[in-house]
């Protein structure tokens, strides 16, 4: 998930196609822990952004906790509309670190939507799972975890209430189609799938 990732944070945003809202979007997310993965050409960061946007057009607070050697690139996020200023970010030494302030932020019930870039080789374990999915449905915030791994990987724990595939694919010079596949969906089953139509920015395309 570093900032130099080529693809993983594009601009300006179209849907491809799109599926039904109990599907995907923030309003079908919240309440659940949410497993956003992925590896090589990732579309995380990109479909990421697309639900912040969402979140602060609504006006629901977000935040974005990350380890420290990761982040995304501020001046795509700022290019895709999202009000940087509004966006607060914690910074952790260590994995367990995020899932602490995770839950610290959760109990405040101030959010919305609480992104945990918590990358590769990670599992959850069940206290903890617990704790975060029961803090989520009765605050109704929408956790989303971005973590590095492939299909076949196990989810980050078995509390996961979704986990969808990210991957981008080069449609013309600095157009992308960012999509994202359903591994597993508690509530209407796996198999969906979501796309959207992104521009590279200046610089990383």
């Amino acid at each position: 998930m570093a900032q130099t990732t080529a693809t993983s944070s594009l601009v300006p945003f179209r849907p491809a196609s799109s599926v039904p809202r109990q599907h995907w979007g923030l309003e079908a997310l919240h309440g659940r822990l949410v497993e956003l993965s992925g590896v090589g050409n990732t579309a995380a960061l990109t479909i990421t952004a697309g639900l912040i946007y969402e979140a602060q057009e609504n006006d629901e607070p977000v935040a974005w906790v990350t380890h420290r050697d990761s982040l995304f690139f501020p001046p795509d996020f700022d290019a895709r509309g999202i009000d940087l200023a509004a966006l607060p970010i914690i910074r952790v030494p260590a994995v367990f670190h995020s899932l602490k302030a995770t839950d610290i932020l959760l109990r405040s019930g101030a959010f919305g939507l609480i992104v945990v870039d918590i990358g590769a080789n990670i599992d959850i374990r069940l206290p903890i799972q617990t704790r975060l999915a029961g803090l989520a449905r009765h605050h109704h915030t929408a956790v989303v975890l971005i973590t590095e791994k492939k299909t076949a990987a196990a989810t980050a724990g078995s509390l996961v209430s979704v986990r969808v595939e990210s991957h981008s694919q080069r449609v013309e010079f600095d157009r992308y189609t960012c999509t994202i596949e359903a591994i597993k969906d508690k509530r209407v089953g796996p198999g969906w799938s979501h796309s959207e139509e992104h521009c590279g920015p200046l610089g990383l395309s």
